[in-house]
C-alpha cells in the first residue's frame, strides 16, 4: 500500500466521520456506499466492514456521551437488546439474499434517508402507546435534568426495526433509534446520546457474526479507515455548533440521491 493510498483512505474516512457526527446520522449511511463505489468492495464485505467501523465510531461517541451523563440506560437496553438479536438474525438473512436484492434494498433505504434530510417532516415514526411503562431519566454533567415514563413496547418494536436495518444493510440503526425516541418525547440531545449505545451493541453483535462467517478481512485498510473516521467524528463533534446543520442536511440529502443514481446505474450496467 503506497503512502498516497494510505493518505487517500484516511482523508475519505475522516470526511465520512465528520459528516456523520455533524448531522447525527449513522456512519454506515456513508460507509457502505463509499466502500462499494470508491474502494470496490463487494456488498457483503462492505456491510461487514461498515458494521466493524460502526463499532469503533459508536464506542467513541458513547464514551463521550457517558462522560457527559446524557445516556438513558434503561431506554438503551429496551432498544438495544432486541436490536442485538434481530441484527444477528438479519446478518444470516443478508448472506442468503441475491446481491441484486441487497443492492435494491440499500438504494431504497438510502432514498428514504435522503428524503428525510431534504424534508425532515416528511416521515415521522408513530409512538406506540400500549403495554407497560417504565421510568427513565438522568441528570447530565451540566446540570440539566430529564426524566419520564415510556412504553416498553414502543422501544422494543423500533429497536427491533433498527436491528433489522443494521444487520441487513450495515447502515446502523441510528436513523430509526433517534426518531423513535423523539416520538416518545425524549429531547434530541438525549436521544442522540442514547442511540450511540444502542448502535454500539447492535454493530458489535452483527460484526462478530460476520467475523465468524469470514466476511471481515483487509484489516490494514480497516485500521486506516477506522483511524480516519474516529478523528473525523471527534472533529465533527467539536465544530458542529459552528455550522448550520439545516443547510448541511439538505446538501447531504442531495448527495445521497446522487449516490443512489450512481449505484442504480452500476447495478443495471
Amino acid at each position: 500500500m503506497t503512502p498516497e493510498v494510505i493518505v487517500f483512505i484516511v482523508i475519505i474516512a475522516f470526511i465520512v466521520g465528520m459528516i456523520a457526527s455533524i448531522l447525527g446520522i449513522g456512519g454506515g449511511t456513508l460507509n457502505v456506499p463509499v466502500l462499494i463505489l470508491v474502494f470496490s468492495f463487494d456488498q457483503i464485505t462492505a456491510i461487514a466492514l461498515s458494521l466493524t467501523i460502526g463499532v469503533a465510531i459508536s464506542f467513541t461517541s458513547m464514551v463521550n456521551y457517558a462522560w457527559q451523563q446524557r445516556i438513558l440506560y434503561k431506554t438503551a437496553l429496551f432498544l438495544g437488546v432486541p436490536a442485538v438479536g434481530v441484527s444477528v438474525l438479519s446478518v444470516l438473512v443478508s448472506i442468503s439474499l441475491p446481491v441484486i436484492t441487497l443492492k435494491l434494498i440499500l438504494i431504497a433505504i438510502l432514498l428514504v434517508i435522503a428524503s428525510t434530510l431534504l424534508k425532515p417532516d416528511l416521515i415521522s415514526l408513530p409512538e406506540i402507546k400500549k403495554g407497560p411503562e417504565y421510568h427513565d431519566g438522568c441528570k447530565n454533567r451540566y446540570g440539566d435534568e430529564f426524566s419520564g415514563d415510556f412504553h416498553a413496547l414502543h422501544m422494543i418494536t423500533w429497536g427491533s426495526s433498527g436491528g433489522l436495518l443494521n444487520g441487513l444493510t450495515g447502515l446502523g440503526g441510528g436513523s430509526i433509534n433517534v426518531p423513535a425516541m423523539i416520538a416518545a418525547k425524549i429531547p434530541p440531545h438525549y436521544a442522540t446520546a442514547t442511540s450511540t449505545m444502542v448502535v454500539f451493541l447492535a454493530c458489535m453483535a452483527a460484526s462478530i457474526m460476520h467475523a465468524e462467517l469470514g466476511n471481515i478481512h483487509s484489516l490494514g485498510f480497516l485500521a486506516l479507515y477506522i483511524t480516519g473516521a474516529v478523528c473525523g467524528a471527534v472533529a465533527g463533534t467539536r465544530y458542529a455548533r459552528k455550522l448550520r446543520s439545516s443547510q448541511l442536511s439538505f446538501g447531504f440529502g442531495l448527495f445521497l440521491i446522487f449516490v443512489c443514481i450512481i449505484m442504480a446505474i452500476n447495478l443495471f450496467l
